[in-house]
């Protein structure tokens, strides 16, 4: 098991809930987990994630004015 880096509260919040589910959408994140901006949340985090070596990241998706976040592993790409 991979370990987790030192988190602010609200990445470390960010962090557990999608952790312990596959999937969310913003609402959602704003309410359960006390987020302003998930957006700018999973931004740092996923900077943090990088510096530790963790190859996980947390993504968006957005299907018309619903955005859908998970926690997904890095995939490499070609430059």
């Amino acid at each position: 098991m991979q370990t987790v880096p030192k988190l602010s509260g609200q990445a470390a919040r960010l962090f557990n809930f999608l952790s312990q589910r596959q999937t969310a959408d913003t609402v959602e994140l704003r309410r359960m987990c006390d987020l302003g901006n998930p957006s700018d949340v999973a931004f740092k985090l996923n900077a943090r994630l990088a510096l530790a070596g963790d190859s996980r990241r947390v993504v968006c998706r957005h299907q018309g004015r619903i955005a859908t976040w998970r926690l997904d592993r890095a995939t490499a790409t070609a430059a």
